[in-house]
């Protein structure tokens, strides 16, 4: 049966588009590389842990109009993401208010930026002098472990655009952002959605009005049209096995998202016997943890009460690491830990009762984690969602332009653009 439109991808941003597209009265087919929906989002159940696990997206940040709303549909709660924040740096623990040092200073001097620069550039220009190594280390780490970026790409005035939007709390999806993508996908089938899975796609043939995609096992998918709501770091991967070929090629259109940012994120959760941070080291109110390890960042579940520790490594740490198999990315978890907490490594080891792995950078269906915006990056982004012959378009988190690039209501927002315009071009 020939769709009306054949989606690619069913994450957020493309079980967004399929729900808006059948609302409208069309015929949808999505495809899906793997066994489930939800991309980048993955709450994992697992009996080895007391509570679901988010093996990918975590945090709803801050006052989002689309996913708020979405989870008031579902139904879905909330609950603050909170707690204080430690640094360890010399091997001492030490209590601290901000993410950045100097922030005041750091802050006057991006008010002062008119044209942009990457982050490594702004650094040195701005604040060479040694006074400010704390600064310039914190703002990097912040840059790479936040933003997943590289700092030599990264835009400054996209960094000072996201820090002058308002300061709003994190939150977390009470049972995992899984269940609003369990809600879209529900709805999605509801209105006649066609999915199919274990689905990765090998060739897009293409006319203006008709588009034929060859799935890797030879079977074939036809439609009007087709959107692509892949991650960006597939796209760019066009020489790796699960890269999607086009006929006729659209050679200038990929060259595009080469000019994108996206950052590499590697998970490791870790469940205790106990919380040992907060019975050994008084850190009962511990909401993030920094230092200069190899899995730099950590954070609790506060202020849930769970032994769990998250380990975060994204950016070029994480591509440094991606080629590690499990066990080894969880020794390094390990050794980390250990060095942070003055603690021999066995007695680390001991008190766990559960661990899981996400590599994202190493998953080839992601080849990465999550988009940053670079110098540059937007004007790419708006030729990138042109479509070509109201044919094909794209459309996911990598391809908005605003503060909230790089998360959940980005793949929302993008797709509800391109839906938009997609319905409008229908005859």
């Amino acid at each position: 049966m020939q769709a009306d439109v054949i989606v690619i991808g069913a994450g957020a941003a493309g079980l967004y588009a399929a729900r808006q597209i059948a609302n409208s009265g069309k015929l949808v087919t999505v495809l899906e590389a793997r066994n489930r929906v939800g991309g980048r989002i993955h709450t994992i159940d697992d009996a080895l842990f007391e509570k679901p696990l988010e093996g990918g997206a975590e945090f709803v940040h801050g006052q989002l109009p689309i996913t708020l709303r979405l989870l008031h549909e579902a139904a879905l709660q909330t609950v603050a993401a909170g707690g204080t924040i430690w640094r360890n740096k010399g091997g001492r623990l030490k209590k601290e208010e901000d993410f950045i040092a100097d922030e005041e200073a750091l802050m006057k001097a991006l008010n002062s930026v008119q044209k942009d620069m990457s982050i490594a550039e702004f650094l040195a220009t701005y604040f060479s002098h040694p006074k400010y190594e704390d600064l310039r280390q914190s703002l990097t780490a912040y840059v790479e472990g936040y933003y997943a970026g590289d700092a030599t790409k990264a835009s400054t005035l996209a960094l000072k655009e996201e820090w002058e939007a308002s300061e709003e709390e994190d939150q977390r999806i009470i049972g995992g952002y899984g269940q609003l993508m369990q809600y879209l996908y529900k709805q999605c089938m509801e209105k006649g959605c066609r999915f199919y899975f274990d689905t990765p796609v090998n060739t897009i043939h293409w006319q203006k009005g008709n588009v034929v995609v060859t799935a890797a096992d030879g079977t074939t998918y036809g439609g009007a049209k087709v959107l692509l709501t892949v991650p960006v770091g597939v796209l760019q991967s066009s020489r790796l096995p699960s890269s999607i070929l086009f006929n006729p090629a659209i050679d200038d259109k990929l060259a595009l998202f080469q000019k994108l940012g996206f950052g590499g994120v590697i998970k490791i959760a870790l469940q205790f016997s106990e919380p040992f941070w907060q019975k050994d080291f008084g850190l009962n109110n511990m909401g993030f943890l920094f230092s200069e390890e190899a899995i730099p960042t950590w954070w609790t579940q506060h202020p849930q009460q769970r032994a769990l520790l998250t380990g975060w490594c994204a950016g070029p740490a994480a591509e440094k690491l991606k080629h590690l198999h499990d066990e080894a990315l969880f020794e390094e978890a390990l050794t980390s830990l250990a060095r942070i907490f003055k603690l021999e490594k066995d007695a680390v080891k001991q008190k766990i009762t559960a661990w899981k792995v996400a590599n994202w950078p190493a998953d080839p269906f992601t080849h990465g984690g999550y988009s940053y915006t670079t110098i540059d990056g937007n004007n790419a982004i708006e030729s990138i969602l042109q479509p070509l012959d109201n044919t094909i378009y794209f459309a996911g988190e990598g391809l908005y332009t605003g503060a909230e690039i790089g998360t959940v209501e980005a793949a929302f927002s993008s797709a509800n653009g391109v839906t938009s315009k997609m319905l409008s071009q229908f005859q």
